[in-house]
């Protein structure tokens, strides 16, 4: 598989997911598509949003908060302690896709290993990332789409709570660490 299919792929799986995207080229011509996750209730906004880049021999994925979020995270005093907590969750997560029909179409796996951080453009996205090789897409097209698409903004709209209390100052990083404990790593696939 190469970009161009890979672009087909997931352009067809979006328009029939009814995601909204746009396409565009980045600087040097390589395609992106961005996307928007609607109802994402817990996130600043109500939405998260995502990039697919487009390489020669795979594809960068990164979900991330709105620009709100950006601007929550780059106005906190408590940048120490988010990234503590972003340390936690390197160490201690390991999110799962499921097809959201009890296995019918596939059984929930831990599938990927996406990388948590803080954006070092002065933006201040938190953003998780992962790099997807187009051979492993090729072999799980699917279960990387919903992952994409449904995991990952399900994920951050998960973490919202502890994330942005912790960045607004009404909780402690410990407290944020229990929260993701009880709230997310106890909870069932």
């Amino acid at each position: 598989m190469k970009a161009k299919q890979a672009i087909s792929e997931i352009s067809s799986y979006l328009k029939s997911h009814h995601i909204e995207y746009i396409m565009g080229i980045e600087e040097g011509g390589m395609p992106r598509i961005t996307m928007v996750f609607n109802n994402c209730e817990l996130c600043p906004g109500k939405i998260t949003e995502g990039s697919i880049f487009f390489f020669e021999d795979g594809m960068e994925v990164r979900v991330y908060y709105s620009e709100l979020g950006a601007k929550i995270c780059r106005d906190s005093k408590n940048l120490s302690d988010i990234y503590r907590l972003m340390n936690f969750l390197q160490a201690r997560l390991w999110p799962q896709v499921s097809d959201g029909m009890e296995g019918a179409l596939y059984q929930s796996q831990h599938l990927f290993n996406p990388r948590f951080y803080i954006t070092e453009d002065e933006m201040y996205d938190i953003t998780t990332t992962m790099f997807i090789p187009y051979t492993h897409f090729e072999l799980d097209i699917l279960e990387t789409e919903d992952f994409i698409t449904a995991a990952l903004p399900d994920l951050l709209n998960s973490l919202s709570v502890p994330v942005f209390l912790l960045l607004v100052g009404n909780i402690t990083v410990d407290e944020a660490i229990n929260m993701v404990k009880s709230d997310i790593l106890e909870r069932k696939p």
